[in-house]
């Protein structure tokens, strides 16, 4: 009897392993190559930054390296003309590469301050970018001309329920993940203005890297007129100055402190890791003494 057992047992064992047998088996479907590893989503954005900001660990800082530079377009020029027409395009993807090495450290910087501080809750909205005026004399597209819209989204970090803090720049989903287009590629867009902070003069005083004195006026010496000059100054986003307006001052002076000062500049300033405008005010100070 135990002999009949074994006999069955065996015969069952060959049947398992027939391949008539396993191809009606049922079977896990195989994993698709082509699957993207991030889905189209603001979720998927959410945990694609939320990987990057938990990381703290110095075992872990060659992987958020890593994904850190995966934020990157992998085509700027072909990505750009797809999303924003060749003659823009080409700008923009000009900007981007030049600009991307500086921006990608100043980006991890800010995640290791996020990590630091615990800002590990990830909040994504999507956002509009202006759109293009239609040039004088040219009809609004047709629908069935208009090219696909390419959908951008703002993200913010948290700790806790506290108000969160902006990440730089703007993602938008390609090739199976979300990238990082930095603000100062998109100001490149004569339809997107820069954005422009303002600052105290003394926050503004401890940026300035080159500082130019007055000459003081011979004749304004003579007459011993002296005084303070305020001035108000916009710097451009590479820190030098853009404009210079006067808000008062001995007429005598101005002219003098107004050439000064438009040889000034700042490091830049940055609002979310990318280089914005400032609005500030300068006071030069004449003393005959």
């Amino acid at each position: 009897m135990h002999r009949s057992r074994n006999l069955l047992l065996a015969a069952f064992i060959l049947l398992l392993a027939s391949p008539s047998f396993a191809q009606n088996s049922p079977q896990a479907a195989p994993p698709d190559p082509a699957a993207p590893a991030i889905p189209n989503s603001p979720t998927g954005l959410q945990s694609q930054l939320e990987e990057i900001v938990r990381m703290k660990n110095k075992k872990e800082l060659k992987r958020r390296e890593q994904l850190i530079s995966e934020l990157r377009i992998p085509d700027p020029d072909a990505w750009f003309a797809s999303a924003f027409g060749d003659d823009d395009g080409g700008k923009l993807a000009a900007t981007y590469k030049n600009s991307w090495e500086g921006f990608e450290d100043r980006f991890t910087n800010m995640m290791t301050d996020f990590a630091q501080q615990g800002r590990t809750n990830i909040s994504v909205k999507e956002i509009s970018l202006p759109a293009k005026p239609v040039a004088e004399g040219q009809n609004q597209p047709a629908a069935t001309d208009a090219k696909p819209v390419t959908i951008f989204y703002s993200a913010a970090a948290a700790q806790g329920s506290e108000s969160g803090w902006p990440f730089p720049g703007v993602y938008t989903y390609v090739q199976g993940a979300f990238r990082l287009v930095n603000w100062q590629t998109l100001y490149v867009l004569p339809y997107v203005k820069p954005t422009r902070m303002r600052i105290g003069g003394n926050v503004a005083l401890a940026k300035l890297v080159q500082k130019v004195n007055p000459v003081y006026p011979a004749e304004a010496r003579k007459n011993k007129v002296s005084g303070s000059v305020v001035l108000h100054v916009v710097e451009g986003m590479d820190g030098h100055i853009l404009q210079v307006e006067v808000v008062s001052g001995p007429p005598e002076l101005i002219d003098a402190a107004i050439e000064a000062v438009r040889q000034w500049r700042y490091s830049p300033t940055l609002l979310n890791g990318d280089p914005v405008e400032v609005d500030t005010k300068v006071e030069i100070v004449f003393s005959l003494h």
